[in-house]
């Protein structure tokens, strides 16, 4: 006999009875009872290998010190070795992880248990795993931090195409479960994908030399390698180290009107590269004429002592055009 605890259209909170039943024959209910029998479990040597313990923190497990975890699992091997124990453990985390991605755990549960009738172990392990989602996500920006630092510890280090791809794969996991996991295979990503010095420099070099100063100085390409062109200051080809100085001049001070520049060189190499510029948004008449030079040199020590004639110099070519507001002209060593 089912008896109704609740009226029809009650509202139903978490743990409320909504009914009770009467059997007809109590007596034949199983009863679940304390175990009195001996449970003994037989102990074997401990695996204390690291990437088997970040195989078992994965799995769901628990796991301390992930950071020097994944250090000792990555300590003296090769590249090589380091980039295939790497893939495994995130090739790990998105096999679990692309099942419940952008979805419900209800709803990833249902599909799983569908697709696994015949074993549902495989559905509790799914699930024993992302429910440490958390620790799996330390694991991986972990791995993520050691995979950047690649290029510094193994000389002449690229990236695979497989590890490319599974960057990929992290990078596009969505929500924000998984927002710093993804923001760090996507930066990671952006950074491979950076040309090398080598490179760099030949194509800021081809730049520079393509159009007048003052057209590369605003070019968008630029953006991207500005901060390599003082290393063209000191280039065997007079033509490159001229005209990287004067781009670099322009480029610093594009935001005011450049009237003209020149160059010197001394015979110790200290260069010395002098503008005029005035501001570019005040009316020609009303913008004051302003100077700035700049004093290439290897190191300090071969400007040092020249410095107060350079300073002297610099005074008496911008004469008086102090201003009791602001300061006009500009001095770089």
């Amino acid at each position: 006999t089912i008896q109704h605890n609740l009226s029809p259209g009650s509202i139903i909170n978490a743990g409320d009875l909504l009914a009770t039943m009467e059997l007809k024959d109590p007596s034949k209910v199983a009863k679940i009872e304390p175990y009195a029998g001996d449970f003994s479990v037989e102990s074997g040597a401990a695996n204390l290998d690291p990437m088997h313990l970040l195989e078992l923190a994965l799995s769901g497990y628990p796991a301390n010190e992930i950071g020097p975890l994944v250090s000792r699992a990555l300590l003296d091997v090769d590249a090589d070795t380091a980039t295939e124990r790497i893939l495994s453990l995130l090739k790990n985390y998105l096999a679990t992880e692309e099942q419940f991605k952008g979805k419900a755990v209800d709803q990833a549960v249902l599909e799983l248990i569908s697709a696994n009738k015949e074993s549902i172990d495989n559905v509790v392990k799914a699930v024993q795993s992302h429910v440490a989602l958390k620790t799996k996500n330390e694991i991986m920006l972990a791995l993520l931090r050691n995979v950047a630092s690649f290029t510094d510890r193994f000389p002449n280090y690229k990236v695979s195409p497989e590890l490319e791809t599974t960057l990929e794969a992290l990078a596009a996991l969505p929500g924000s479960q998984y927002g710093e996991v993804s923001l760090t295979a996507s930066a990671l990503l952006n950074d491979f994908k950076v040309p090398d010095y080598k490179a760099r420099m030949a194509e800021l070099t081809e730049l520079i030399l393509s159009d007048d100063a003052e057209t590369v100085s605003k070019s968008r390409k630029l953006s991207v390698s500005v901060d390599l062109i003082p290393e063209l200051f000191k280039s065997d080809d007079e033509k490159v180290r001229n005209a990287a100085r004067e781009v670099y001049v322009r480029r610093v001070y594009r935001a005011h009107q450049i009237e003209e520049v020149s160059q010197s060189e001394a015979k110790d190499g200290t260069a010395t590269i002098s503008w005029k510029f005035m501001l570019r948004d005040l009316p020609a008449n009303e913008a004051a004429v302003r100077f700035g030079t700049l004093v290439v040199a290897d190191k300090y020590a071969d400007v040092e002592g020249k410095l107060p004639d350079m300073i002297k110099s610099f005074k008496e070519t911008v004469g008086d055009t102090s201003s009791a507001t602001e300061q006009l002209n500009t001095f770089h060593v």
